[in-house]
């Protein structure tokens, strides 16, 4: 188990995080609470999931994640952001290892936790048979 927690790791640290477990045969277990991640550290982070095959554990509460899609930059007038949901359905229809997924005190509708556990359901590993895959909001 790595815990991280309440280290202020913001958005660069998720990049940073994710980088690491692209290749990481070792953690199990990361714990990475009130670090605000925000949705654009998270998103970052789930792209080391894609083939990360050890990690059974993520928790992410209080990482002020929303369902905002997109943010209008006030000197720019672009839109940017990160779509969390879709970058997140995706990583998880892809990753073979990941269990649970706590994403508690974050400002995400219930609708999320659905759309998370049906992508979760539609990789059919056996270790996902044997353990039921949880998605904690």
């Amino acid at each position: 188990t790595i815990n991280l927690s309440g280290n202020g790791i913001g958005p660069r640290g998720g990049k940073a995080l994710g980088r690491g477990l692209r290749g990481n045969e070792s953690v199990v277990n990361l714990v990475l609470d009130n670090n605000s991640l925000g949705n654009e550290g998270v998103c970052l982070l789930l792209r080391g999931l894609e083939d990360n095959t050890t990690l059974e554990e993520l928790r992410l509460d209080n990482n002020k994640l929303d369902d905002q899609t997109f943010e209008v930059d006030a000197e720019t007038g672009k839109m940017t952001g990160y779509n969390l949901l879709p970058e997140m359905t995706e990583r998880l229809e892809r990753n073979r290892a990941l269990r649970t997924l706590s994403l508690v005190f974050n400002k995400l509708q219930r609708r999320i936790t659905k759309s998370l556990f049906k992508a979760a359901l539609i990789n059919e590993h056996p270790r996902r048979e044997q353990v039921a895959f949880e998605v904690i909001v």
